[in-house]
């Protein structure tokens, strides 16, 4: 028998893994993560399998389980730290958001050209993580459409994705190669970022 909540657990870091090996650059070494519960370690393990990540930079309230979490991330040979918020994000080739947050994590203007985001936490009518300024500006992938704009990040701009002023294409079309202009490994060797400033991956926590 296996707790479900680790196999949840497991799912979704290994889905967030399989987008950004797609999606993030190659050379992206420095991770930010918002929250410090039970999926940003899993989430952290994961990525550090796909992308040479060197740096570790941990947002969420000053309290012992933040500690506590710090140092197990470095128990897995990264280094890390606690940060606030904007140096985060600034210093990040990938940003991963899992919070039960009802309002954006951080300011558009803070994230640099080139870096995936992840969004995580945002699995009911309500949540949000992400500045909606943020999204027009972005290529925006999910593993169920229908399911994004209902109960995912891409709730707070259903109309626009309704209307197709947004598209957001499924990662499976980029796995299969329906999208071939999706990923940075498909363009030139000499491009280091996306064709579009930033990326952003949903994958709700259910």
């Amino acid at each position: 028998m296996i707790e479900a909540g680790k196999v949840n657990a497991y799912r979704t870091a290994a889905a967030d893994a399989v987008a950004a090996d797609l999606l993030a650059r190659k050379q992206a070494k420095v991770l930010a993560i918002f929250g410090a519960g039970n999926q940003a370690g899993f989430e952290a393990r994961a990525l550090a399998r796909i992308r040479s990540i060197e740096t570790v930079l941990v947002v969420a309230s000053p309290s012992p389980r933040r500690d506590v979490f710090v140092d197990r991330i470095g128990d897995h040979g990264l280094t890390a730290r606690a940060v606030p918020a904007e140096d985060a994000v600034r210093a990040a080739d990938i940003v991963v958001t899992a919070t039960p947050s009802r309002e954006p994590l951080f300011d558009a203007t803070w994230v640099k050209p080139g870096t995936h985001i992840v969004s995580m936490g945002s699995d009911a009518p309500g949540k949000r993580e992400l500045p909606s300024e943020l999204l027009s500006r972005a290529s925006l992938f999910c593993d169920l459409p229908s399911q994004s704009t209902q109960i995912g990040e891409f709730q707070h701009v259903r109309e626009s994705v309704e209307a197709g002023t947004l598209i957001v294409t499924p990662i499976g079309d980029v796995i299969e190669g329906r999208a071939p202009d999706a990923a940075p490994t498909k363009r030139s060797p000499s491009s280091t970022a996306p064709a579009s400033p930033y990326r952003i991956s949903t994958w709700p926590r259910r």
